[in-house]
Protein backbone atom coordinates (compact mmCIF):
# COMPACT_ATOMS: atom_id res chain seq x y z
CA UNK A 1 0.00 0.00 0.00
CA UNK A 2 2.70 2.17 0.68
CA UNK A 3 4.63 1.89 -2.72
CA UNK A 4 1.37 2.43 -4.39
CA UNK A 5 0.43 5.81 -2.00
CA UNK A 6 4.49 7.06 -2.16
CA UNK A 7 3.81 6.48 -6.73
CA UNK A 8 0.01 7.85 -7.25
CA UNK A 9 2.40 9.95 -10.54
CA UNK A 10 2.94 6.18 -11.86
CA UNK A 11 -1.42 5.20 -12.16
CA UNK A 12 -1.58 7.58 -15.30
CA UNK A 13 1.44 6.43 -17.34
CA UNK A 14 0.43 2.81 -16.69
CA UNK A 15 -2.77 3.59 -18.36
CA UNK A 16 -1.91 5.24 -21.14
CA UNK A 17 0.74 2.23 -21.77
CA UNK A 18 -2.45 0.09 -21.31
CA UNK A 19 -4.85 1.92 -23.93
CA UNK A 20 -1.57 1.88 -26.15
CA UNK A 21 -1.07 -1.83 -26.32
CA UNK A 22 -4.77 -2.58 -26.32
CA UNK A 23 -4.74 -0.52 -29.31
CA UNK A 24 -1.51 -1.50 -30.72
CA UNK A 25 -3.29 -5.44 -30.43
CA UNK A 26 -6.64 -4.47 -32.09
CA UNK A 27 -4.65 -2.57 -34.76
CA UNK A 28 -2.69 -5.78 -35.33
CA UNK A 29 -5.97 -7.57 -35.57
CA UNK A 30 -8.12 -5.40 -38.34
CA UNK A 31 -5.48 -4.52 -40.53
CA UNK A 32 -6.19 -6.03 -44.08
CA UNK A 33 -3.58 -6.71 -47.12
CA UNK A 34 -5.46 -7.47 -50.00
CA UNK A 35 -4.00 -10.40 -52.27
CA UNK A 36 -2.67 -9.18 -55.59
CA UNK A 37 -5.91 -11.02 -57.50
CA UNK A 38 -8.57 -9.21 -55.37
CA UNK A 39 -9.72 -5.76 -54.86
CA UNK A 40 -11.95 -4.53 -51.95
CA UNK A 41 -14.41 -1.86 -52.02
CA UNK A 42 -14.71 -0.24 -48.51
CA UNK A 43 -17.93 1.96 -47.85
CA UNK A 44 -16.91 4.69 -44.85
CA UNK A 45 -19.60 6.79 -43.40
CA UNK A 46 -19.46 9.13 -46.73
CA UNK A 47 -16.61 8.01 -48.95
CA UNK A 48 -16.38 4.69 -50.99
CA UNK A 49 -12.81 3.32 -51.36
CA UNK A 50 -10.93 0.79 -53.58
CA UNK A 51 -8.61 -0.82 -51.88
CA UNK A 52 -6.55 -3.31 -53.80
CA UNK A 53 -3.18 -3.58 -56.31
CA UNK A 54 -3.01 -1.08 -59.04
CA UNK A 55 -4.85 0.93 -57.30
CA UNK A 56 -4.02 4.87 -56.01
CA UNK A 57 -5.60 3.74 -52.10
CA UNK A 58 -2.94 1.04 -52.06
CA UNK A 59 -3.55 -2.60 -50.74
CA UNK A 60 -3.74 -2.54 -46.89
CA UNK A 61 -6.48 -0.95 -44.97
CA UNK A 62 -7.84 -1.07 -41.22
CA UNK A 63 -11.03 -3.20 -41.35
CA UNK A 64 -12.59 -2.09 -38.73
CA UNK A 65 -16.16 -3.47 -37.87
CA UNK A 66 -19.53 -2.10 -38.75
CA UNK A 67 -21.00 -2.25 -35.20
CA UNK A 68 -18.37 0.34 -33.81
CA UNK A 69 -19.83 4.09 -34.21
CA UNK A 70 -18.12 6.45 -37.07
CA UNK A 71 -14.72 4.21 -37.40
CA UNK A 72 -17.11 0.88 -38.95
CA UNK A 73 -16.95 0.29 -42.63
CA UNK A 74 -18.36 -2.45 -44.61
CA UNK A 75 -16.67 -4.39 -47.56
CA UNK A 76 -17.56 -5.86 -50.52
CA UNK A 77 -14.85 -8.23 -52.43
CA UNK A 78 -14.28 -8.14 -55.59
CA UNK A 79 -12.02 -10.29 -58.05
CA UNK A 80 -9.80 -8.80 -60.64
CA UNK A 81 -8.52 -12.07 -62.21
CA UNK A 82 -9.87 -12.78 -65.50
CA UNK A 83 -12.97 -15.67 -65.06
CA UNK A 84 -14.37 -17.07 -67.83
CA UNK A 85 -17.85 -17.92 -68.24
CA UNK A 86 -19.20 -20.70 -70.90
CA UNK A 87 -22.76 -21.20 -72.16
CA UNK A 88 -22.71 -24.69 -73.34
CA UNK A 89 -25.62 -26.05 -75.48
CA UNK A 90 -27.11 -22.59 -76.41
CA UNK A 91 -29.74 -23.15 -78.66
CA UNK A 92 -29.19 -20.31 -81.43
CA UNK A 93 -30.51 -19.43 -85.54
CA UNK A 94 -28.89 -18.64 -87.67
CA UNK A 95 -30.47 -15.36 -90.28
CA UNK A 96 -32.22 -18.02 -92.26
CA UNK A 97 -34.06 -19.28 -89.00
CA UNK A 98 -31.92 -22.48 -89.27
CA UNK A 99 -32.03 -23.83 -85.40
CA UNK A 100 -28.45 -24.83 -84.12
CA UNK A 101 -26.73 -25.46 -80.84
CA UNK A 102 -23.22 -23.40 -80.04
CA UNK A 103 -21.09 -23.90 -77.05
CA UNK A 104 -19.41 -20.21 -76.45
CA UNK A 105 -16.50 -19.43 -73.72
CA UNK A 106 -16.50 -15.85 -72.42
CA UNK A 107 -13.37 -13.99 -70.94
CA UNK A 108 -14.35 -10.91 -68.25
CA UNK A 109 -11.90 -9.29 -66.47
CA UNK A 110 -13.13 -6.34 -63.73
CA UNK A 111 -10.36 -3.39 -63.83
CA UNK A 112 -9.51 -2.27 -60.44
CA UNK A 113 -10.10 1.40 -60.75
CA UNK A 114 -13.72 0.15 -62.15
CA UNK A 115 -14.32 -2.40 -59.07
CA UNK A 116 -16.38 0.52 -57.41
CA UNK A 117 -18.80 0.89 -60.12
CA UNK A 118 -19.28 -2.38 -60.14
CA UNK A 119 -19.90 -3.04 -56.59
CA UNK A 120 -22.26 -0.18 -56.92
CA UNK A 121 -24.41 -2.03 -59.43
CA UNK A 122 -24.68 -5.71 -58.12
CA UNK A 123 -25.04 -6.92 -54.18
CA UNK A 124 -22.60 -10.03 -55.07
CA UNK A 125 -20.58 -11.25 -57.39
CA UNK A 126 -22.74 -14.28 -58.43
CA UNK A 127 -25.23 -11.70 -59.16
CA UNK A 128 -23.04 -10.03 -61.05
CA UNK A 129 -21.60 -13.53 -62.72
CA UNK A 130 -25.79 -14.02 -63.52
CA UNK A 131 -25.97 -10.23 -65.21
CA UNK A 132 -22.57 -11.17 -67.43
CA UNK A 133 -24.15 -14.41 -68.46
CA UNK A 134 -27.26 -12.78 -69.18
CA UNK A 135 -25.52 -9.83 -71.40
CA UNK A 136 -23.56 -13.25 -73.09
CA UNK A 137 -26.34 -14.47 -74.57
CA UNK A 138 -27.87 -11.38 -75.94
CA UNK A 139 -24.27 -10.81 -77.88
CA UNK A 140 -23.79 -14.68 -78.95
CA UNK A 141 -28.00 -14.03 -80.39
CA UNK A 142 -27.52 -11.04 -81.95
CA UNK A 143 -24.14 -12.09 -84.04
CA UNK A 144 -25.56 -15.62 -84.59
CA UNK A 145 -28.73 -14.20 -86.06
CA UNK A 146 -26.82 -11.68 -88.41
CA UNK A 147 -25.24 -14.33 -90.01
CA UNK A 148 -25.88 -17.47 -92.20
CA UNK A 149 -25.00 -20.78 -90.60
CA UNK A 150 -21.67 -20.92 -93.92
CA UNK A 151 -20.23 -17.72 -92.42
CA UNK A 152 -20.73 -18.40 -88.80
CA UNK A 153 -18.59 -21.93 -89.43
CA UNK A 154 -15.58 -20.60 -91.37
CA UNK A 155 -15.61 -17.78 -88.58
CA UNK A 156 -16.15 -19.12 -85.60
CA UNK A 157 -13.00 -18.24 -84.04
CA UNK A 158 -14.40 -14.73 -84.37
Amino acid sequence: MEFLADNLFLLPILGVAALLIFGFILASLWRMVIPPNEVHVIQRRKSTVVYGKGTKTGNVYYRIPAWIPYFGITYKLMPVSIFKLPLLGYRAYDSKKAPFKVDVTAFFQIDAEDAGQAAQRVSSFEDLYNELEEVLRGAVRKILASNDIEKIMTERSI
